[in-house]
């Protein structure tokens, strides 16, 4: 989901829109992503602690001239408390329960940044996952930004420590929050790429293992825009006749006008609405979950406590294909701000891939889910399951 800056002019509508984008930008055909970006990429939206909002591929850059992206997931998360160091705290505990491993840090006194690290495997091939971290403190909270990493097919070497550096943990150590590594007037994006390791986006990295030159050849195109959304007509009107859905009031909405045969980028069906409750605790989010269970939806990952908003990911297989829906704060994206928690679904993108990896997380029993019975701790951040997020924004996918 790309949700922050896309959705702003339509949060007022409790409804969902379609948009197949329609940018005739030529862009180096070997520059889109593969099946094994996709496969890597789809290991990030899945990591217990990334758990990414904004999911997608690793991609040829815009108007790059020869750049990629490598970020296959973003996630925001508000943490009430004003210390950035404490914020941070509280992810690296989660993120080492989940297999990360700190490799370096940088901090002044208002802005933090970390470098972390996981080994992962996608079709049998082993990479390595990066994760930049930033905590930003304002009056009353800190909000981390955390962004997910991996090598873009055309990389030959993806530079990245062996070993966690010497001072990495230095901006962890000051219990008040002000170590100074760096000037205080250094903004958090500067602080992260102040980091050692891969940039989001660059030119491929040369190396020995390289993948052959990028072809300036642009022959990866999606099909005709009709054709797609007719496809996905009969996924959206099941998904609408959902009864938790109805009566939360969000609607799955095609936009045939909208339908342009775009070469470049596509966009799927999401929508969204408030869930009923006041203050967004975790009353509002079981309550939540129990009405999406009772109506065939699935429980998948749950996320709550350490000071943060709770956050739950769940999805719905019908004869027609796989939904998702995220269960989280609305600055998050950028809709309903007044609401407590809000609900995002997302339904595949027209003409993309096959995302029947969304069915192989199993389900969570909620009556056994510690954030949903009160058995969570307060002080720390649990997660519990595996989340599951489909892309709505997406380049065409190459076959290998």
């Amino acid at each position: 989901m790309r949700l922050r800056t896309s959705m702003v002019a339509l949060a007022l509508v409790p409804g969902l829109t379609l948009s197949l984008a329609s940018c005739t930008e030529d862009l180096p055909g070997s520059f889109y992503p593969t099946e094994v970006d996709l496969a890597r990429a789809q290991q990030v939206w899945r990591d217990p602690w990334l758990a990414p909002t904004e999911v997608g591929t690793v991609e040829a850059g815009w108007g790059s001239n020869g750049q990629v992206s490598r970020r296959a997931g973003t996630r925001t998360t508000t943490w009430v408390v004003d210390n950035p160091v404490m914020a941070a705290r509280r992810e690296l505990a989660a993120a080492r329960g989940a297999g990360w491993q700190l490799l370096a840090g940088t901090c002044n006194r208002a802005e933090l940044a970390l470098l972390l690290a996981k080994p992962m495997s996608a079709d049998g091939r082993a990479f390595t996952a990066v994760a930049h971290l930033r905590s930003e403190g304002g009056e009353q909270s800190s909000e981390v930004t955390v962004e997910g990493l991996v090598p873009h097919h055309l990389d030959g070497n993806w530079p990245v420590p062996d070993e966690p550096l010497p001072d990495a943990e230095e901006c962890l150590a000051d219990p008040d929050g002000t170590t100074v590594g760096s000037e205080p007037e250094r903004n958090a994006e500067s602080l992260t790429f102040q980091l050692p390791g891969p940039e989001m986006g660059s030119e491929p990295y040369e190396g020995p293992d390289r993948i052959g030159d990028a072809d300036d050849d642009p022959d990866h195109e999606w099909r005709d825009g009709e054709d797609a959304l007719a496809d996905a007509e009969p996924l959206i009107a099941a998904v609408n006749d959902n009864d938790w859905l109805r009566r939360l009031g969000a609607t799955v909405a095609s936009e045939s006008d909208s339908a342009a045969d775009g070469k470049t980028r596509r966009r799927g069906p999401y929508g969204w609405a408030p869930l009923p409750g006041e203050g967004g605790g975790l009353r509002t989010l079981a309550s939540a979950v129990d009405a999406a269970t009772s109506a065939d939806w699935e429980l998948t990952w749950v996320s709550c406590g350490g000071g943060a908003a709770p956050d739950a990911t769940l999805r719905l297989v019908t004869e027609h294909g796989p939904a998702t829906a995220r269960l989280g704060d609305p600055s998050v994206f950028g809709v309903y701000p007044s609401a407590g928690l809000v609900a995002f679904v997302t339904l595949p993108v027209p003409d993309g891939p096959d995302v029947g990896w969304v069915v192989e997380p199993p389900a969570l029993d909620p009556d056994r889910v510690a954030c949903l019975t009160g058995e969570a701790p307060r002080d720390a951040r649990m997660v519990e399951g595996e989340p599951v997020t489909l892309p709505d924004d997406l380049q065409p996918i190459v076959s290998d």
